[in-house]
Formats: C-alpha cells, structure tokens, sequence
C-alpha cells in the first residue's frame, strides 16, 4: 500500500511540474504576437513582405504549438489534481486514452508511462520555442535597415 502511495506522490509532483512548465506557452505566444506587431511596422517592398510572412508562419506555429501545449497543460494538471486526491494513475492514464482514442499505455510501469507523455508534452514547449526563434529572425531581418 505504501508503494501505490508514493507511486502516486511521485505522479502528481511530475504532472504539477509538467504543468507548470507549459504554462510557459502563454508567455510564448505573448512574445509572438509582439512580433507578428513588430514585424508589420517595417519597411512594404516585395521582399520583405516574403520575410514578413515567414515571420507570420513561424507565428503561427507558436500558436498551435501553444494551443496544444496550454491543453497539455490543463490535463496534467486535472491528472495531479486526481492523483492527490488518490485516483490510481494508471487507471487514470488508461480512461484518459479511451476518451481520446489513443491506444492503451505502452509501458506496465506507471512512471515510465508518466515520464514519457510528460517528454512528448514538453518536446511542444521546445517546438514552440524553435517556431518563435524563427519569427524572431525572420522580424529581425525584417526590420534590418
């Protein structure tokens, strides 16, 4: 019984730190409508409305990135939420599949199975950030003088 306990201690401190950790995605999308503003205040000539563009597509990767990230976000805390509550994890991970259509946990251990989701959660973080470099480079270039 004590096992199951701290199985679910240790799954609901990773799913709070997960969830915390996406909710950088507003502080993402925030910066990349800065500079979706930005990048349209420079200069209109054919050229730079392509870079302008690539600016905006880079932005809207930031979004959907974003979207999926905050949503993540709100399920791992939901998940954190039960498991304090006691909820057993892995029946928790394997209802969660069902209502989504996912095939059922690939792993027998829960925190494997934890760890790996929270690895796919935080990877739309880090594709998110990849996107908003791009706008940041593609703004910087369009405003170069």
């Amino acid at each position: 019984m004590a096992k199951a306990e701290s199985i679910q201690a240790q799954a609901a401190q990773l799913a709070t730190r997960t969830a915390d950790a996406l909710r950088l995605g507003w502080l993402l999308l925030g910066a990349s409508l800065l500079l979706d503003w930005a990048a349209w205040r420079g200069d209109t000539s054919a050229a730079n409305v392509v870079i302008v563009l690539i600016a905006i597509a880079g932005g809207a990767g930031v979004f959907w990135y974003g979207a999926r990230a905050l949503f993540d976000a709100r399920v791992f805390r939901q998940w954190a939420r039960h498991w304090h509550d006691g909820a057993d994890v892995m029946q928790t991970l394997i209802d969660f599949d069902a209502r989504v259509g996912r095939a059922k946990p690939r792993s027998a251990d829960v925190l494997t199975e934890l760890a790996g989701r929270r690895a796919g959660a935080l990877g739309l973080l880090r594709r998110q950030a990849l996107c908003l470099l791009v706008q940041l480079l593609a703004t910087a270039w369009a405003l170069w003088p």
